[in-house]
């Protein structure tokens, strides 16, 4: 690094220097440029002594669930700007670093639940996010292989081998099985795990059966499901591929009957009372490898666009983890203003557990942390760029920072970061402090800039496909209650009535809702899945079929991503639905717009953007209303156009795969555009239904000549064999 600036006798810098300062930083990002923290997995400077005593404490409950198997459950509020999210993200650094070497705090897990999208799927949404979050990779090639360096795959092989270290004392295990284990463990898992599960895969040919019995004896094991863990057992046997698909069904994936087939089971974690039982499992084997997991309930307060008993009811599930789940941290952000609300509404069992541990309210910050901030941000821009000046300040000065401080009464973090990105734009001398022209700028621009920035996110982000069914069904249900509001036309059509609803008392929540167009009235009911799993995908068809025969509504449609066809018996109950069931695909590009709308309501709740909901949620759709084309495709479908020519009938699968056409387009495709190619592109290019696709696939796999993978989207790829194209 070279400095170039140096005070004068009178503490200035020379003027050619100062003109040098305005060109670097006209072509650099503002040192201030991220007021709000999007969420926890964005990196942002830091200093440590904000909140230092709120940091500590929640260390040490994870250093308590660690070393006595205690769960704690810690409510932390703090106004908008307050640090909330800054202080989760600072957790989640600890975290990884915990899982790359041997730290003070040891290794823990830190996930990030965001608001729930369903009532009636609050375990699944937990469980869904514990395991997507802890299948991200770790950087850099730090543990066993590149296969296996995600903290998911890590966790579950230290319990297994942690479960082998008990058995190996254990009485009730064979003296072969202890003499094996004594083996495998002798290396020292904490220190040298890859060398334990080189030891481990060896072994487990002939010990997993006895291995798996003797296990689920262990009072350990007490709290862990028997058949969940049976399947997490087969971890050792088998390669990426089955590993992989392990960890999605362990995440609540509503997986293929082949695939169950494959893992042993026909358990689907997908429904609620499932969902707990793999999340039980987990978090009690992460005890038992010396990880707890820590849960980090953010923004909750987005909960209440599911309706006022949707935070009480959130609130209870949490608080039933604290009851059934050992040595788990579970944190509870809310903004300090809901959080009176929020108290009375929950049950007196719920809000005993909420005040077991006093919750904590997040302080304003002191003069010194806010010159802390200023200094930090600034040493980290000029530590980016080749020149910098002597004092990482400039070109502020202390004196006028703190002036600025006391002056505009900067209490937050977010509050000292937007004035000084301010500031910075007028370009201040380090003499006597100026003041800062107030900058009204419009909420309409403020809307579009933070969904950029939230799309750009998104795409980033690869979700499992329950979880983006989940939010289009949501997002869609919120997009119609904003059309029902503002009295704003879809396709001509008027929405009438927007309401959650469920087909039985015990079933799924759908969507219903009443449109009006030409002086015809419909009721629509729909729900949204990208179920892979007969029985899961035939149950949401039992239920559109159910609300159609007792008469709660005129159509019933699934919301499905086009790359998924339809198992069997699913199309089959489709087609006795024909003309009043239908299927409205949706593109695996929409489901980003969809997201980053649901991502800007919860930061509206959260007031992390200075509009309510509701005008965030009018400015989203006035700005993105051209990319939500599933509107007005539900709509469309609802209304469809009038022709005399004959319907169009399903086919059924099997007269699908007989028809050599399909496999002959898509064999000519594959061999002469391209080798690899995912299934909903072939539908599109080739003219094919996605069904017709997939049957075609499958006879293609069959016959050796393609092989089907799942993309980092879990959706369908087809890859050509080498043998193919002698053929």
């Amino acid at each position: 690094m070279k400095t170039i600036w140096k005070k004068d006798s009178n503490g200035a810098p020379p003027v050619d220097n100062a003109a040098r300062f305005e060109e670097i930083l006209a072509a650099s990002p503002s040192p201030f440029s991220d007021a709000v923290l999007a969420n926890a997995f964005r990196e942002t400077p830091d200093v440590p002594s904000i909140h230092a005593a709120v940091r500590q404490r929640c260390l040490e409950l994870v250093h308590d669930a660690r070393e006595t198997g205690r769960t704690s459950l810690l409510a932390i509020n703090g106004d908008a700007g307050e640090g909330k999210t800054h202080l989760i993200a600072w957790l989640r650094r600890q975290s990884e670093e915990g899982w790359r070497r041997n730290t003070p705090t040891g290794r823990f897990a830190l996930t990030v639940i965001p608001p729930l999208r369903s009532l009636t799927r609050a375990h699944h949404h937990i469980l869904q996010e514990v395991i997507r979050q802890l299948s991200i990779r770790l950087a850099g090639n730090i543990h066993i292989d590149e296969r296996t360096d995600t903290p998911i795959e890590i966790l579950i092989w230290r319990a297994l081998l942690k479960v082998a270290k008990v058995l190996v004392a254990h009485k009730g295990a064979s003296a072969d099985l202890r003499a094996r284990l004594e083996e495998v463990t002798s290396a020292n898992p904490d220190r040298y795990l890859s060398s334990c599960v080189d030891l481990l895969k060896l072994a487990w040919p002939t010990i997993e059966g006895p291995f798996v019995d003797a296990a689920l004896h262990l009072a350990e094991l007490a709290v862990v499901d028997r058949e969940v863990f049976r399947v997490l057992a087969r971890f050792p046997r088998g390669d990426e591929p089955e590993r992989t698909a392990i960890v999605d069904w362990l995440g609540g994936a509503s997986l293929s009957s082949e695939r169950l087939e494959a893992l042993g089971t026909s358990l689907v974690l997908d429904d609620e009372a499932d969902a707990a039982r793999g999340l039980r499992t987990l978090l009690a084997l992460a005890k038992l490898a010396g990880t707890p997991v820590a849960l980090a309930f953010d923004q909750i307060e987005g909960t209440i666009r599911l309706g006022p008993d949707a935070v009480s009811t959130f609130l209870e599930v949490i608080t039933s983890l604290y009851n059934d789940v050992p040595g788990t941290v579970l944190l509870i952000f809310c903004q300090t203003m809901h959080w009176p609300t929020l108290r009375e509404q929950v049950a007196t069992h719920v809000l005993d557990r909420l005040e077991d541990t006093p919750r904590i309210i997040l302080k304003g910050l002191t003069k010194d942390e806010a010159l802390l901030i200023v200094e930090t941000r600034m040493k980290h821009f000029w530590d980016s760029v080749a020149e910098r000046p002597s004092d990482p300040l400039f070109p502020l000065s202390k004196e006028q920072v703190l002036f600025h401080v006391v002056d505009q009464n900067l209490r937050t973090p977010r509050a000292v970061v937007r004035y000084f990105q301010a500031l910075l734009r007028e370009a201040p001398p380090r003499g006597a402090p100026a003041p800062i022209p107030k900058v009204d700028v419009p909420p309409k621009d403020i809307i579009r800039r933070k969904l950029d920035t939230l799309m750009d996110e998104e795409k980033r982000i690869t979700r499992p496909p329950d979880s983006r069914a989940e939010i289009a069904q949501a997002v869609t249900h919120d997009v119609f209650k904003q059309a029902l509001d503002s009295k704003r036309k879809i396709k001509e059509a008027l929405v009438e009535e927007v309401s959650l609803h469920r087909a039985r008392r015990s079933t799924i929540e759908g969507v219903r809702v009443v449109l009006s167009r030409d002086g015809e009235r419909k009721r629509i009911y729909f729900e949204s899945s990208n179920s892979q799993h007969g029985n899961s995908a035939a149950s949401t068809m039992r239920r559109l079929s159910d609300v159609l025969e007792t008469n709660q509504a005129d159509m019933a449609m699934l919301l499905r991503e086009e790359t998924f066809s339809l198992p069997p018996a699913a199309r089959k109950a489709l087609a006795k639905m024909t003309p009043r069931g239908t299927v409205v695909p949706l593109a695996v590009g929409e489901i980003a717009t969809l997201a980053a709308i649901e991502s800007l309501l919860n930061a509206a709740a959260a007031g992390d953007v200075p509009v309510d909901r509701k005008m965030a949620l009018d400015l989203a759709v006035e700005q993105l209303e051209p990319n939500l084309s599933i509107e007005g495709r539900i709509v469309e479908s609802a209304f469809p156009v009038r022709s005399d020519e004959a319907p169009i009938t399903l086919r059924d699968p099997l007269e699908e795969e007989a028809d050599e056409r399909p496999l002959a387009a898509i064999l000519e495709h594959l061999r002469t555009k391209r080798a690899f190619e995912p299934a909903a592109h072939l539908a599109s290019t080739l003219g094919l239904s996605v069904e017709t696709v997939h049957a075609a696939l499958n006879v293609l796999a069959t016959r050796e000549l393609v092989e089907v993978v799942a993309d980092r989207n879990r959706s369908p790829v087809a890859l050509l064999r080498p043998e193919a194209l002698s053929l």
